[in-house]
């Protein structure tokens, strides 16, 4: 009986750094045997790839108030989040110190919440986009990847399918805990 040539849907595709898209396809290859066909940089599967990395961003995009008119990811939106929260709350109680200066003949109250007005609004803004920036670096969400090759399976069997879902997760996490190393370090590097 023979078996149909895999389709689209029969296909595992990703982006890897070279030294984990080999090793991952090196395990496939051995694992799987004839009942895959594991292809390693391949053009025609680049775009496919981009496309899945595309939808999976956008399905941890976060859009609206009371966050932002303007979407943002996941780490993002946590890190803008905790960040105004944050940094508000060390501007509230510098307002609050600063308002017990006298100044412009006015009341201690007035002082107080003007100047702790200011201070939180002030400090919350900064912690909103340092957080928002910051906090993608700490998960490892940001990365060069110019030098990522696309790693395709093909297989009927979706054994070989879910194992390969499972070994390029595995090096997905890889990747992930080697940037969050280098934005811990906070020095720029030409790799991973």
């Amino acid at each position: 009986m023979a078996a149909s040539a895999p389709g689209p849907t029969h296909r595992v595709v990703d982006r890897l750094p070279p030294d984990l898209a080999e090793k991952v396809a090196d395990e496939i290859r051995r694992s799987a045997g004839d009942h895959a066909e594991v292809r390693l940089g391949d053009a025609a599967d680049r775009r496919a790839a981009l496309v899945e990395e595309q939808q999976r961003d956008y399905d941890e995009t976060i859009q609206g108030p009371p966050v932002s008119t303007a979407t943002m990811a996941g780490p993002q939106a946590r890190g803008a989040i905790t960040g105004a929260l944050g940094f508000g709350a060390v501007g509230l109680v510098v307002g609050l110190l600063i308002g017990l200066i006298p100044m412009f003949d006015l009341p201690l109250g007035a002082r107080m919440g003007l100047w702790a007005l200011v201070c939180t609004m002030g400090a919350s803004a900064s912690g909103f986009v340092f957080g928002g920036g910051r906090e993608p670096e700490l998960e490892g969400r940001l990365r060069d990847s110019s030098t990522d090759i696309t790693l395709a399976v093909e297989s009927d069997d979706e054994r070989v399918l879910e194992h390969a879902r499972a070994l390029i997760a595995e090096a997905e996490g890889e990747v992930s805990a080697r940037a969050r190393k280098l934005a811990r370090q906070d020095r720029a590097r030409d790799h991973l």
